[in-house]
């Protein structure tokens, strides 16, 4: 095979087309995944000075993910970022919600050796919260090709706090989109 069908091949598969020489067809379609995606306890404690991930989202197999939706040159088609994280606060035999906690957040892709793959998204707390329905008001999240991220690896939201505490999983939401490619086996 020469240099440029081994070319073709590669930005076919990018496309949308054949993948890896495996026959199979891929689909792409926007997702928009929750925080019942992402976490699996009911707090996650966070300290201050450092990102720490506040929940993973493993890909499965013949599925590959990448973050945001669309293009940034169309509004009307890209993903929109909505992140509210508010502190645990225990009380009345349960967790409840408490104040909003402030700081950063970023959005990452790891390889199923928890290797960082890469960083696509980073902003304030403050700009995520504007509204889960009005685009208007919401960060765009256009579709970013590069991590890919295959079976076994997984997509994190991580968060560096301005002051310690505990992210309550009940009461905090995250609306992040994706681009979900399923490749079909022949």
């Amino acid at each position: 095979m020469g240099m440029f069908d081994d070319f073709a091949k590669k930005a076919q598969a990018l496309a949308g087309g054949n993948v890896g020489g495996k026959g199979g067809a891929v689909e792409e379609f926007p997702r928009t995944l929750n925080e019942d995606d992402f976490m699996g306890t009911t707090a996650v404690a966070v300290v201050t000075g450092s990102y720490q991930v506040l929940g993973t989202y493993t890909v499965l197999s013949q599925q590959e993910y990448m973050w945001g939706q669309g293009e940034k040159q169309n509004d009307a088609n890209q993903g929109y970022v909505y992140v509210s994280l508010e502190s645990a606060v225990h009380g009345g035999g349960g967790v409840l919600g408490g104040t909003q906690m402030e700081g950063k957040v970023r959005l990452t892709a790891y390889d199923a050796n928890d290797r960082l793959l890469g960083v696509v998204f980073e902003e304030h707390t403050s700009m995520l919260r504007g509204s889960k329905t009005n685009r208007e008001l919401k960060i765009p999240l256009p579709l970013f090709r590069v991590p890919l991220v295959a079976e076994d690896s997984y997509l994190a939201i991580e968060f560096k706090p301005e002051a310690a505490g505990t992210v309550s999983y009940t009461t905090s939401e995250f609306l992040l989109p994706v681009t979900n490619r399923w490749i079909s086996q022949k």
